[in-house]
């Protein structure tokens, strides 16, 4: 076996130590060559040389012989340790400035992967693999500037910066079923664009540190941030958590909580909360949550939710759908909650707040939008509280309650607009993945322009792209059949006063269905629907064309006809139906397509403005009633 240094067996079994002490004591260079090498050490390999050594390989093994061994202790600066895997003990404990380790696998490390120490300054830690580390993956222990990035961690333990580690960076890693990354006591440091899923516990925790920026990261399973401890100036956003127990969490812990932002954050079915900040012993104050797009989906039970806070905003944020109430504040002080749009607060069938506030003092809420079967706000022996420009549509007629009845009521208005249902396939989605919002995006953009107070209603709803209004009643996949046995429960549900209907792509791309047939299944879905409520203005369209084979296309011309010849027969006994052609707007040389079936942002916008048309010329049938 050539393992390229000299007195080495590489085979595993035999005691390498002393050949890779004397390599590594006389040479800059060390290249212990490919996976065939199982390098057997029963002794730290120690780079104390004032001249930079590389140890370097294409997949060889270092192996602890004993157990609890560290395997390679760089106490100077300038090393560099890349290729290798590294098994067993502690693998590597850097102590010197500028160490470079990259493209290393640590494989069932007993303790930790790569400890930085006090000295180790601007270490990198790039592109290694962690397998089941035992306790962490990288340890990082009052180092300066530290870089961590492009990591993959398998089980195990994740990443720590501790007390004063200064300056770092753990950017673009991958943690699977790991424990996530902690920074206890660090700052000035930047958690960016990192992947955790698969945990239990907290993804991200910031305790008792400041100046943190935790940015762009995605997160599954567990918990998503979570702030302890005397903590100033923590920026969370931009990132995503979905499937978790707390998006964010803040506790008093240790010490007061105080300047945090939470911003931009996309927070989807969270199992508690989206926001969370409980007071203990001390204090939280001064916090930002803004811009969030909280989709609680019935999983959960709170939008945001903070005990005993002080001095902070809750603003533009987007709830939907919580267990209970969207926004709670309890006995907290001087919190400003505004311009937040909430809906369906209480879902799926408990009466539930869109903001309550409870025993409060200073509590200014204002032009908030608010849907659903509740009430919009609901002040409960809160003090010197004012509630202005709230907006709501709700059941409940005490849409603004105060018990203690000494707030400031000012300009809080019912909305009384119209109802529409978008209902079809996923042509009215527009999926999450493509092009969420479909149509109705431009729609509303349009309706609200020529001032027409309209709210898009459905049990469906897109969680991506940042839309207004999000709800709907497009299934992907599905054929005038599948939407039959849907509608009548999701109209009953909702109660629109419009339905739009693009209905029949996915049928007449079914060879084995007659076009006949397609006819006589349109009929019911459209008997279906008026025979939930008479009075609803149906809007059914031609649907665009699908430029996908000679044999489609004709399908879809007969089917068109079809679908004028279902509306004639039910226009002529007096029925509120209406035909949008939408079967000439979209072209592939006009570049209207995503991929042949749905249209792209160009398509669609074409489809709204010719869904703006129909409505618009209908009189009262963009009206509520």
């Amino acid at each position: 076996m050539d393992t390229s240094v000299p007195g080495a067996a590489g085979d595993g079994v035999t005691d390498d130590t002393l050949a890779l002490r004397a390599a590594l004591a006389g040479q800059r260079v060390v290249d212990l060559g490919g996976p065939e090498n199982v390098y057997l050490i029963t002794g730290t390999l120690t780079l104390d040389q004032a001249a930079g050594r590389r140890l370097t390989g294409r997949g060889a093994t270092i192996l602890a012989g004993t157990s609890g061994l560290t395997l390679l202790d760089l106490v100077t600066g300038g090393h560099t340790v890349d290729g290798l895997v590294l098994h067993g003990g502690t693998a590597i404990v850097v102590r010197g400035a500028g160490v470079r380790i990259g493209s290393c696998a640590f494989d069932g490390v007993e303790s930790t992967g790569v400890r930085v120490a006090g000295g180790g300054e601007r270490v990198i830690v790039n592109r290694c693999a962690f397998r089941s580390s035992g306790q962490l993956a990288v340890a990082v222990e009052g180092a300066k500037y530290a870089t961590v990035t492009g990591n993959d961690v398998q089980g195990g333990g994740g990443f720590r910066f501790g007390s004063g580690s200064i300056g770092f960076t753990c950017r673009g890693n991958t943690l699977t079923g790991a424990t996530g990354i902690v920074v206890s006591g660090g700052r000035s440091g930047s958690i960016t664009g990192n992947t955790i899923t698969g945990g239990t516990g907290d993804a991200i925790v910031s305790e008792a540190s400041s100046a943190l920026v935790i940015a762009g990261n995605t997160v599954s399973g567990g918990s998503g941030v979570s702030v302890t401890g005397t903590t100033v100036g923590v920026t969370i956003r931009g990132n995503t958590f979905r499937d978790v127990r707390l998006g964010v969490q803040l506790a008093d812990t240790g010490g007061s909580v105080r300047g945090v932002l939470i911003t931009g954050n996309t927070i989807l079915q969270p199992a508690a909360a989206g926001v969370q900040g409980v007071v203990g012993a001390s204090q939280i104050a001064g916090l930002l949550i803004a811009d969030n797009s909280i989709d609680v989906g019935g999983a959960g039970t709170y939008g945001v939710a903070l005990t005993g806070v002080d001095s902070s905003q809750i603003r533009d944020n987007r709830v939907h759908r919580p267990k209970a109430d969207a926004i709670r504040l309890d006995a907290g002080a001087m919190i400003q909650v505004a311009g937040n749009t909430v809906r369906d607060a209480g879902y799926p069938g408990a009466v539930a707040d869109g903001v309550s506030v409870n025993g409060s003092d200073r509590v200014f809420v204002r032009d908030n939008v608010a849907y659903g079967g509740g009430r919009a706000v609901f002040l409960n022996a809160a003090t010197n509280a004012t509630v202005a420009g709230t907006r709501w549509r709700s059941a409940d007629p005490s849409a603004i309650q105060d018990t203690a009845e000494s707030a400031t009521l000012l300009e809080n208005v019912v909305l009384t607009g119209c109802r529409i249902m978008a209902l079809g396939d996923s042509i009215t989605d527009g999926m999450d993945r493509t092009r969420p919002g479909a149509y109705r995006k431009v729609l509303r953009q349009l309706l609200l322009a020529a001032n027409y107070s309209i709210d898009f209603v459905g049990t469906r709803y897109n969680r991506a792209g940042d839309l207004p209004d999000p709800d709907h009643q497009g299934y992907e996949g599905k054929k005038i059949t599948d939407l039959d046995v849907r509608v009548e429960a999701a109209l009953r549900a909702t109660v629109p006063h419009v339905v739009l209907l693009h209905i029949g792509t996915n049928d007449v791309s079914d060879l084995t269905l007659a076009v006949a047939t397609l006819e006589q299944q349109l009929g019911v879905l459209v008997d279906r629907i008026h025979g939930v409520d008479a009075r609803i203005d149906l809007f059914v369209a031609k649907i665009i064309d699908r430029p996908v084979s000679a044999t489609i296309m004709a399908r879809i011309k007969e089917y068109n006809a079809a679908v004028q010849r279902v509306a004639d027969a039910r226009v002529a006994s007096g029925r509120r139906i209406r035909v949008v052609d939408m079967y000439p707007l979209l072209t592939v040389a006009a570049g209207d397509y995503e991929d042949g079936t749905h249209p792209n942002d160009q398509g669609y916008a074409k489809m709204a403005q010719k869904w703006f048309d129909g409505l618009v010329a209908v009189p009262g049938a963009l009206s509520a009633r």
